[in-house]
């Protein structure tokens, strides 16, 4: 069983797995490793890169699943805490719509299709496979990190979600399309709202989540 690990940027990777872990394997796109069978990439950052990426990888590679990893934001009201491990169970495109003095509403709010297809239209909101040994949280993806705390209620009162991210329910529709199974975990690593970078976690749950990662993989 051999599966592709994508994790957003180099520095969530070393963190994860550490540099010196990782066997750097020949691709002429994208930047690959190997740690046993299974292959690490760097997906990119937001929606777009994340959703071409994941597909691209995935048909090259056929695995049998893909993992996302990476740090996540969770918002004030929802119970988990910067350093916390997580598993995704749902992740839903957020922004991917409007926003009034309300609320959010997205593309499944409007009743839009967001991918049209003659199979049945995809969606905004995807269930996720969760095999791990972690707690599970439902996410947004957002294409713009919140950054004050009028558009963190917003969002927290549209969906309702702990966890933001940038990523996920972006790489979720890339592993729908090939008919791939898909899981996320993310490790927590600041408040959703103003931002206080000084504050955040990042390195050690990363590490932790990354030790978790490599003792289940098979």
């Amino acid at each position: 069983m051999t599966q592709l690990i994508l994790v957003p940027t180099a520095l969530e990777r070393d963190f994860l797995f550490g540099a010196d872990t990782l066997i750097p394997q020949a691709s002429p796109d994208w930047i690959v490793a190997r740690i046993g069978p299974h292959r690490v990439a760097l997906c990119g950052i937001g929606p777009a890169a994340a959703a071409m990426s994941a597909y691209a990888l995935a048909a090259r590679y056929q695995p049998s699943r893909i993992i996302l990893v990476g740090i996540a934001g969770v918002f004030p009201k929802a119970g988990p805490q910067p350093g916390d491990l997580l598993q995704v169970n749902q992740d839903s495109f957020a922004d991917l719509g409007y926003q009034d003095q309300r609320a959010f509403f997205n593309l499944d709010h409007m009743k839009l299709p967001h991918l049209p297809q003659s199979k049945g239209a995809a969606g905004c909101r995807f269930t996720l496979a969760t095999p791990f040994d972690l707690p599970r949280a439902a996410a947004v993806t957002v294409s713009t990190i919140t950054s004050s705390a009028e558009r963190a209620d917003a969002l927290w009162q549209a969906f309702g979600a702990p966890l933001e991210n940038m990523e996920g329910a972006a790489v979720a529709l890339a592993a729908a399309q090939q008919g791939i199974p898909f899981s996320q975990l993310r490790a927590v690593s600041n408040l959703v709202g103003p931002r206080d970078p000084k504050s955040w976690l990042i390195k050690e749950p990363l590490a932790r989540l990354g030790r978790l990662l490599r003792k289940t993989l098979p």
